[in-house]
């Protein structure tokens, strides 16, 4: 319930605002998103947060990663927002952007990413890499926008980013699609399937008895 649906808002402000949310690590492809948000702010202003920690200890890529994404955004307002262990303060802070992102490298260990499924859940355009790992949930240009991750991914993420900024009929559907799409993942849905499965196999159980 606290990942919920925000009123769907199109892009009004100046800044456009782009939230990931996990690991602040190497094989998320942070530096892409970084690059491809860097060509972007040359023509109108972006803001960048980074929700997640960096220690090294906690899965994290270390303070010297960190500073390399600093480094590389240039005109970008980076922020990282370090990690938010409330729900709900995680899902106030995300409803406040404008497009989410989560873009791994194929390098990534993911199984099945549920940041990305939060921020579907609260109607935010979604942009992912194309990996295998988000075939259960996303399809390109119907409930979320995924690249090419493996061959020129800056260039191929900044042009997913535009084609959100600018279709804003593309946007609306995305967003419908999205909160469609997360509900069916929600934990009643989850569990309303276990407890089917559950009957059907005391039913099978009992026939061959």
């Amino acid at each position: 319930a606290i990942f919920k649906r925000k009123e769907y808002n199109s892009i009004k402000g100046d800044t456009l605002h782009i939230v990931y949310s996990g690991r602040i690590h190497p094989e998320k492809g942070l530096i892409n998103l970084v690059k491809a948000a860097s060509l972007l702010a040359e023509k109108s202003p972006v803001k960048l947060s980074f929700i997640g920690t960096s220690d090294l200890q906690k899965g994290g890529g270390g303070e010297e990663y960190r500073r390399q994404l600093a480094e590389s955004a240039k005109v970008v307002d980076l922020v990282f927002t370090g990690e938010m262990s409330d729900p709900q303060q995680m899902a106030d802070y995300m409803k406040t952007a404008d497009i989410y992102c989560y873009p791994p490298l194929p390098t990534t260990g993911d199984a099945m990413p549920c940041a990305p499924l939060e921020a579907m859940a609260l109607g935010l355009p979604v942009i992912v890499s194309d990996l295998p790992c988000f075939d259960d949930y996303l399809v390109h240009n119907k409930n979320g926008i995924r690249f090419d991750v493996s061959h020129n991914a800056v260039e191929h993420l900044l042009q997913a980013i535009e084609l959100l900024v600018l279709d804003e009929s593309l946007r609306r559907q995305i967003s419908e699609n999205a909160v469609k799409s997360a509900s069916d993942f929600s934990s009643p849905n989850i569990a309303k399937q276990y407890l089917n499965l559950f009957q059907s196999l005391l039913h099978n159980g009992k026939s061959l008895a």
